[in-house]
């Protein structure tokens, strides 16, 4: 039980595993990647979409790791064919080189700004 003086109480943030550098962070701050029951990979940007998920920071460093690709693979439970790969690819060219900032809204990645929906 919260004593009088504390004020109201702070909603604790979900914390996620980046699957590149093992790093627990804010889920915010970390980008999901999920697989479709069709079995395409898809960015989520809201973080909320069906399928199974991963999680990988936002940082260019793990985008650009030439693990990403098997440990996301093993994450999702699937394999990464050519055409996930090029996803990826061209998200990872679209991160700035310093990016790890959590992002302002909750309804909208800054980064996915333009970027193609998979629904």
């Amino acid at each position: 039980m919260p004593k009088a003086n504390q004020g109201p109480m702070r909603r604790r943030e979900p914390q996620r595993l980046c699957v590149v550098c093992r790093a627990s962070r804010d889920k915010r701050e970390l980008v999901r990647l999920a697989v479709s029951a069709d079995g395409r990979l898809q960015i989520d940007d809201r973080g909320r979409g069906p399928g199974r998920g991963a999680y990988v920071c936002r940082r260019k460093a793990c985008w650009d790791d030439r693990s990403l690709s098997s440990r996301l693979g093993r994450a999702l439970r699937t394999s990464l064919n050519d055409e996930d790969r090029r996803l990826l690819s061209e998200y990872a060219g679209r991160l700035p080189e310093d990016a790890v900032a959590p992002v302002a809204s909750s309804d909208e990645h800054p980064v996915l700004e333009g970027w193609p929906s998979h629904d």
